[in-house]
């Protein structure tokens, strides 16, 4: 498994291709501009953490980077597909196609990058609510894909967090 500072990196670049690529589509210029804002705030927000070794060095925050970074190379390669000119007949066939398979691919990046703040929240929370205190913190995911933290002080709900 590659180190995840290495991913964060390799996340930020390619961030910054799909950010160029992006700005040179001829078709589907709506979507590939929301895969390319998302991307921009992904590698602004994990180049933030790039510094916590500890963080870096757990597997479960590891194999989470490495799936976004998988996934974002899927998603320019699909934004690059945008890039290229057709004739009008070519493109009523295939832009439909093409832009079903970016909006999937927005999806899957947006799981993803939950996948990937879960685990870090999950390392981060505990350490700093944990730590010498009453307060406990759970994390809950449910099946729309988002999370739920509550923190608990002597078994009495403090905090409810939907993210």
């Amino acid at each position: 498994m590659v180190d995840a500072v290495g991913t964060i990196t390799k996340i930020v670049e390619v961030g910054l291709k799909i950010k160029r690529a992006a700005d040179m589509v001829k078709q589907n210029k709506d979507v590939c501009k929301q895969i390319k804002d998302r991307a921009e705030i992904l590698s602004i927000t994990l180049s933030q953490h790039q510094n916590n070794a500890e963080l870096m060095n757990n597997f479960a925050v590891r194999a989470a980077l490495e799936a976004l970074d998988q996934t974002l190379g899927e998603a320019l390669n699909l934004v690059m597909e945008c890039q290229q000119k057709t004739n009008c007949v070519c493109l009523f066939c295939t832009a439909g196609n093409l832009s079903q398979k970016l909006i999937r691919m927005e999806q899957r990046i947006s799981y993803k990058n939950m996948d990937a703040m879960f685990a870090i929240m999950s390392f981060l929370l505990p350490r700093e609510f944990n730590q010498g205190s009453s307060q406990k913190v759970w994390f809950i995911e449910n099946s729309y894909n988002s999370c739920i933290i509550l923190v608990f002080q002597r078994d009495q709900l403090l905090i409810r967090m939907e993210i």
